[in-house]
């Protein structure tokens, strides 16, 4: 039981991992970025 809940926490890791580097090779950290800067210009009224 023990040896299966680890099998299953390291499957899903390893899974977040990729789905992590494939957003990044896709850049989708650049529209984060892009919406980041624009609320906060907005938060202090430059925007």
């Amino acid at each position: 039981m023990e040896r299966s809940k680890r099998i299953i926490r390291i499957t899903l890791l390893l899974a977040g991992f990729v789905m992590l580097l494939m957003g990044i090779v896709a850049g989708g950290y650049r529209d984060i970025w892009t919406k980041a800067v624009m609320v906060c210009m907005e938060c202090v009224g430059i925007g």
